[in-house]
């Protein structure tokens, strides 16, 4: 799962997961992740306060 350790990079990922983390692996299969996945990537959709 490459991309977890790219956007883990941010710091902001860790907290999602402490607080979510029964709920990723079904995420990450869903459409729904991967169109998250690609949103993540580009730090779009993260606002600046989350970080």
């Amino acid at each position: 799962m490459r991309w977890i350790e790219e956007i883990e990079r941010d710091g902001w990922l860790s907290f999602v997961l402490a607080q979510r983390a029964h709920n990723v692996d079904r995420m990450v299969v869903t459409t729904g992740g991967a169109r998250c996945m690609r949103a993540v990537k580009d730090n779009s959709a993260i606002p600046p306060r989350m970080r």
